[in-house]
């Protein structure tokens, strides 16, 4: 699985319903993926500010990614169930943006 790096360490956290970590790995992922669609539309990433904004006028995005991004991070939930399904969710985000990239994308790792 592509999104494997992010998924395995951060399951492993929800799953023990750590919630701190499990947002701290929500947020790095968050912002991985969010400078991946800069480089795609090639637009130079200047800070998180606007970042949603000018990712809502993308061509080149997963669609509902603004939304589905900020609807993870703000209820990411309190339980092991609730913390696993926000990293199930973001794992499928994740593959979203990979699709998008195609080629361009050469995992490091295999999981």
């Amino acid at each position: 699985m592509a999104c494997g790096i992010y998924a395995n360490p951060c399951s492993q956290i929800a799953a023990a319903a750590d919630v701190y970590n499990t947002v701290g790995c929500l947020t790095r992922v968050a912002t991985n993926l969010t400078q991946v669609l800069f480089a795609l539309n090639e637009t130079y990433f200047m800070s998180d500010k606007r970042a949603m904004d000018l990712i809502e006028t993308f061509p080149v995005a997963p669609n509902g990614y603004v939304q589905t991004i900020t609807g993870l991070l703000a209820h990411p939930g309190e339980t092991s169930e609730q913390l696993s399904q926000t990293i199930i969710r973001l794992t499928e985000l994740c593959q979203s943006v990979v699709a998008i990239a195609g080629n361009l994308y050469q995992p490091k790792y295999q999981f």
